[in-house]
């Protein structure tokens, strides 16, 4: 197995679309896609996703569509409140939504998602991706 730095792999993708003309949705979906057939041995169970603003956060998104589309028994969807969404993490917000998903904007960890958290299976960290700075 071959690792990357943050570097490259925002160089990677940045090819993907550039040279290869790879929309970047079609990188998301397959990432999204890939986390997906991670979790799909665990599908009939209770799915939460944490989800931030960046492409991270759309293939989390992206795995939360397909685990309802595999009939997942409940998948929740949590982002920060106010956070801001890259172009593509938006259109995946609105095909989850679309699916008939429901993303929960919260502040912070109140008692109900630590209780969300502790009945689930699966619990997706699609908060923060090579492009964190801070």
């Amino acid at each position: 197995m071959k690792l990357m730095t943050a570097a490259q792999m925002k160089e990677t993708d940045s090819r993907a679309v550039s040279v290869f003309c790879i929309p970047s949705t079609v990188l998301m979906e397959n990432a999204g896609r890939a986390m997906a057939a991670e979790m799909e041995p665990l599908y009939g169970k209770k799915v939460v996703v944490f989800s931030g603003g960046g492409n991270n956060g759309g293939d989390g998104l992206v795995a939360a569509r397909l685990a309802v589309s595999k009939n997942a028994i409940s998948v929740s969807v949590y982002m920060p409140a106010g956070v801001s969404l890259t172009h593509d993490t938006a259109e995946m917000k609105k095909r989850f939504m679309e699916y008939g998903g429901t993303v929960e904007e919260i502040c912070e960890i109140d008692d109900c998602v630590i209780k969300e958290c502790s009945n689930a299976d699966i619990i997706v960290d699609a908060l923060f991706g090579t492009g964190l700075s801070r």
